[in-house]
């Protein structure tokens, strides 16, 4: 698995990359014709709507923290598989996107080939849609998967902006007659930087086209963009509009963790990695804890514009001998990413992504999965001044408490407590499980499988109070 956190999901904004703009309003409509795999669709250029609901543009929704879910379809070979998770790792490892491979999620998107030989290109779906949506590709360059994942997250074509009148001058006589509403302005839609010509998202100057002959004309004072608009890589504002958007910018510094982390014992292979997602200089502070909560000997980075990197941890057991690091709290620039990935052993299994984690409680819920192939666990961090006392809930479908149980009554301040909840729960593929902290708590659910191909996955939990 490449180092793109195999996880997706998150809210998509109607915004264009190029300069994040969020629609709010109505889009034109073609219906698809003679399209194969595209029943029941409308599309405007390459982004598709539902028959159902495709007037409800004001409807797009971010994805969760950032993180999309996905899968490949059948069609999809393995070399362009590949492709498209270096296309979407190159985009995680500049940005608070991540895209993850998709285990039971109800939402996450399915990379499809498209069937017909004739096209050339892609659709996607804007935003998170909810439940199943697509990308459909022929094309598996770079710039087209970027592009259509882009759209996926909620992103315009730049050239749709509210305020493009401005900059460029829309050449209607040249376009083809059926392609004329892929220049409509999206008049509801939020812009989130400065126009930006070289967007990953902005129309090339003869797209569509009837005679060869430009069909965006910038105006005076941008005519160096005359024949260049339309960028092949992801902008510096494109990089800026989809992280503001996901509200990272109003969060310069800030506190996460990472409650967990695998030890040599349990076969696992452990490496922390890190992203400066800006073009600009950042930090990285890692402060390091056992499992008791005795603080560690710390790392702090001081990283250079969109630098990416990776600590393993077995390294700093060596560099630190008689350590065994536990957990991380994170300080640092907020537009750092910090991601725990682990592997077991070095040819078999999957590797699981630990995110950090910013949300903490004292009430965390979780239902159960499918007990007879995969285990079901936590590991909690106790973030409180005093002693925590934790207790297991479990409630039947009806709501009604089943089974509690003590987990621990005296986990230090800042210790961690991992466990399988084998032992507290029964095969109840329905049951909620509940865990309850008497101080302020950071906890993750961990899943796994019984027997076969190993493979490690963490879940959120719904965090009530």
């Amino acid at each position: 698995m490449t180092n793109i956190k195999r996880v997706i999901c998150m809210t998509l904004f109607a915004a264009n990359l190029l300069a994040g703009t969020v629609s709010k309003g109505p889009l034109s409509l073609s219906d698809l014709e003679n399209v194969p795999g595209l029943d029941g669709y409308h599309a405007s250029g390459d982004i598709l709507f539902r028959t159902a609901n495709h007037k409800s543009t004001t409807s797009v929704r971010r994805w969760p923290n950032g993180v999309v879910y996905h899968r490949f379809a059948d069609d999809v070979t393995q070399t362009n598989q590949d492709l498209f998770m270096e296309a979407a790792e190159a985009m995680s490892n500049i940005t608070v996107i991540t895209l993850v491979e998709r285990t039971d999620q109800v939402n996450f998107v399915e990379v499809r080939n498209h069937p017909d030989p004739n096209f050339f290109g892609g659709f996607s779906e804007l935003g998170m849609v909810g439940g199943q949506q697509i990308i459909l590709l022929s094309d598996w360059s770079n710039w087209t998967m970027q592009h259509e994942i882009g759209h996926t997250l909620g992103l315009l074509h730049e050239q749709s902006r509210p305020d493009r009148d401005q900059f460029i001058d829309i050449q209607w006589d040249r376009i083809f007659e059926n392609y004329a509403g892929n220049f409509d302005i999206s008049r509801g839609a939020e812009t989130y930087s400065d126009y930006d010509f070289m967007s990953i998202m902005h129309y090339r100057w003869n797209a569509f086209s009837r005679d060869g002959g430009a069909t965006i004309v910038p105006k005076p004072g941008f005519e160096q963009f005359a024949r260049t608009m339309g960028g092949m890589v992801l902008s510096d504002l494109d990089i800026q509009g989809i992280n503001q958007y996901y509200n990272f910018e109003s969060n310069p510094q800030s506190i996460r963790w990472i409650p967990h982390l695998t030890t040599p014992e349990g076969g696992f292979q452990t490496e922390v990695t890190f992203t400066n997602t800006r073009n600009e200089p950042g930090y990285l502070s890692l402060f390091v804890f056992d499992k008791n909560g005795v603080p560690l000997p710390g790392i702090t980075l001081e990283l250079v514009a969109f630098e990416y990197g990776k600590i393993n941890v077995n390294d700093y057991r060596l560099l630190n001998p008689g350590t065994q690091p536990s957990h991380f709290q994170i300080d640092g620039s907020g537009f750092v990413r910090t991601t725990a990935s682990y592997r077991f052993d070095s040819d078999q299994g999957v590797t699981a992504h630990v995110q950090e984690v910013t949300n903490t409680g004292t009430l965390f819920i979780s239902y159960a999965s499918e007990w007879d192939k995969s285990w079901e666990g936590m590991a909690i961090v106790n973030l409180g001044n005093e002693p925590s006392h934790i207790e297991g809930v479990r409630k039947n479908k009806q709501g009604d408490e089943t089974f509690r149980a003590t987990i621990i009554s005296d986990l230090a301040p800042n210790g961690k407590h991992i466990m399988v909840f084998d032992d507290l729960f029964d095969d109840d593929p329905e049951q909620q499980i509940q865990i309850i902290s008497s101080q302020e708590s950071v906890l993750l659910f961990l899943r796994g499988s019984r027997e076969g191909t190993r493979y490690l996955y963490q879940t959120e939990p719904l965090i009530v109070q």
